[in-house]
């Protein structure tokens, strides 16, 4: 089961582009904010400081929090 959880979140940013080309499909320029949102988010999650503006590049963003080896904080 942690293999598969380890694999999961390996993959976060692999998929980061699909996931975005169909929501900006469904959603337009919109999606954007549904991304930014997303990504600012897992930043909590990771209990790390999002440092990036909504105009810079989100993918990159997710590459750094997982090269950075952090892992989620645990539930309160």
């Amino acid at each position: 089961m942690r293999r598969d959880v380890e694999d999961t979140r390996s993959e976060i940013s692999s998929r980061f582009d699909n996931v975005v080309e169909v929501l900006t499909i469904a959603f337009g320029e919109g999606a954007h904010v549904l991304v930014f949102k997303t990504v600012t988010e897992l930043y909590k999650e990771y209990s790390q400081r999002a440092g990036f503006t909504f105009g810079e590049s989100l993918r990159d963003q997710i590459i750094q929090l997982r090269e950075s080896g952090y892992r989620p904080s645990k539930a309160k």
